[in-house]
């Protein structure tokens, strides 16, 4: 009797084609039925009473934030020991944390994250693998 063959992958991957770019779409058309809703010139207003030096050491702030960030996953990876690059590792971390704070943790804190890693060839380290 011969083994009957995994068949959840392949229709996951045959759905995976259609249901991911619907999603993508689903979400680009909540973004522009949203989009005119905003006041454009009152945020440009807004943004042009503060002061250039303020929003300069806003940005600066909020671009150390991310690099910081990014050395929480620098960690991870020598805890793991896994073969990624650091600078991959670094880079998928600042995007994951873009994400999650804009779409929230399940989006970019995980889904994100380990969409990114999968892609780079991250894989579980061998004291995690089954044993199957």
């Amino acid at each position: 009797m011969s083994p009957r063959p995994a068949t959840g992958s392949t229709r996951w991957q045959r759905c995976r084609r259609w249901v991911l770019p619907l999603v993508g779409v689903a979400v680009l058309g909540l973004l522009l039925s949203h989009i005119h809703k905003i006041d454009w010139a009152g945020a440009w207003h807004a943004l042009h009473r503060y002061s250039p030096w303020l929003l300069l050491a806003v940005l600066g702030l909020a671009t150390a934030s991310h690099a910081l960030y990014g050395c929480f996953d620098l960690i991870g990876r020598r805890h793991l020991r896994h073969r990624l690059p650091a600078w991959r590792t670094w880079a998928i971390a600042v995007t994951s944390y873009a994400f999650n704070l804009n779409l929230g943790s399940l989006v970019g804190g995980v889904g994100m994250r380990a969409r990114l890693y999968a892609r780079a060839g991250s894989t579980m380290p061998p004291w995690r693998r089954s044993s199957a």
